[in-house]
């Protein structure tokens, strides 16, 4: 059985939440970011997206093709993934 991961600051039974918890929690003002920000932020909401579709990437097993231009593969019985970094554009 997997233990849940604790996120610090959340509250559990034996870590109650306290006021300045509840005080400082608010909406993301998503619709507000804009620039480069806007662009840094879809780059994470895809990479966020590929890691949901492909659970391999984040617990499959590790396999490095080659070093240069770092490479690797990962899998488990359901999915596979092959990861190339080629670094900055």
């Amino acid at each position: 059985m997997k233990r849940p991961y604790p996120i610090i600051g959340t509250p559990t039974r034996k870590n109650p939440p306290q006021r300045w918890m509840l005080k400082s929690r608010s909406d993301m003002n998503w619709n507000e970011i804009t620039g480069a920000r806007a662009a840094l932020l879809k780059h994470w909401q895809i990479l966020g997206q590929f890691r949901q579709r492909h659970p391999a990437f984040g617990s499959g097993q590790h396999r490095q093709l080659e070093a240069a231009p770092y490479s690797f593969s990962r899998q488990t019985e359901d999915d596979k993934v092959m990861v190339l970094f080629a670094g900055n554009r």
